[in-house]
């Protein structure tokens, strides 16, 4: 099958890659080339533009990083993305975008067939195969292509109509980073209340009140393991589409507000680039007091 992917970044990177490792015929775009040359060292074939792609490949994704990057692939009126795409053709979001905006492209592609696809997990899952990719649109579509999804994901759940399944991802995200906030906030308190933090990882691992994923990020705590898997700067803007979500469901959004708050602070700190775990780091240096 050809197959397009548009963004070379972590996430677009490395699910290119697993399609060319499944001998399908993979075309790549990049706003900056040089990122995408490994990729084309591997086998994938350059695109000049989003329209070129989508003209050569049979099922095109976009992995990108917000929303004004995923509206100008898309709907740039002289080289995007819809124009190169007909009816026979299957679109592919797996951004994580904003509510207001996952409903956008839907709109305007009625005539074609477009899912959503945001990805739950981060780099070591997608190099081995085991993202899980929530799917919005037309399950018929989705039936169609999802023999491919599995060629990069181990999960593909079906959840519904457009913007579900960003929805969803939005408050995946949010649930994992009020945790991780929390529980930097308080291991730090514990450490300055005497406690070493042997003791502290031999404890809050072990709660009934901690998560898998905590225990993961515990143990990133305790062996001071900041390089990015998910960046603070991602999770900060991943916060600011959710809160936008909350609100326009009519509830409050004081706890989504109140952590991407801390998380902005931790960005201001320079601390934008490291995983998300480097909030520990931030309140250790006291940051959270100023």
């Amino acid at each position: 099958m050809k197959v397009g992917v548009i963004g070379s970044g972590a996430m677009g990177s490395r699910i290119a890659k697993n399609f060319i490792d499944a001998s399908h015929k993979v075309y790549v775009f990049n706003r900056t080339k040089e990122k995408a040359a490994e990729l084309i060292r591997s086998g994938a074939n350059w695109s000049d533009s989003p329209t070129a792609l989508a003209e050569a490949s049979d099922i095109v994704f976009t992995v990108l990083t917000d929303d004004h990057a995923s509206e100008s692939i898309w709907l740039d009126p002289t080289l995007g993305l819809v124009l190169g795409l007909d009816s026979s053709k299957v679109a592919v979001e797996c951004s994580t975008i904003s509510y207001d905006w996952s409903l956008r492209p839907a709109s305007k592609l009625k005539e074609y067939r477009y899912l959503e696809a945001p990805l739950v997990g981060s780099r070591p899952q997608a190099e081995s195969k085991q993202l899980a990719m929530l799917i919005a649109g037309d399950e018929k579509d989705y039936e169609a292509v999802k023999p491919l999804l599995l060629d990069t994901a181990a999960k593909t759940p079906f959840i519904g109509s457009h913007g579900k399944a960003i929805a969803l991802k939005l408050v995946i995200n949010s649930l994992f980073g009020i945790q991780v906030a929390a529980f930097a906030e308080l291991y730090t308190a514990l450490t300055h209340s005497g406690f070493e933090e042997e003791q502290i990882m031999k404890l809050l691992p072990n709660l009934p009140v901690t998560s898998p994923i905590m225990q993961f990020t515990l143990n990133q705590f305790a062996e001071r393991q900041f390089s990015p898997l998910f960046p603070i700067e991602l999770i900060e803007k991943d916060f600011g589409y959710a809160q936008q979500f909350v609100k326009s469901a009519g509830v409050s959004a004081n706890l989504t507000s109140e952590t991407k708050s801390v998380f902005h602070s931790a960005i201001k700190a320079g601390l934008g680039d490291q995983n998300i775990s480097a909030l520990l780091h931030h309140y250790q240096k006291g940051a959270q007091n100023d």
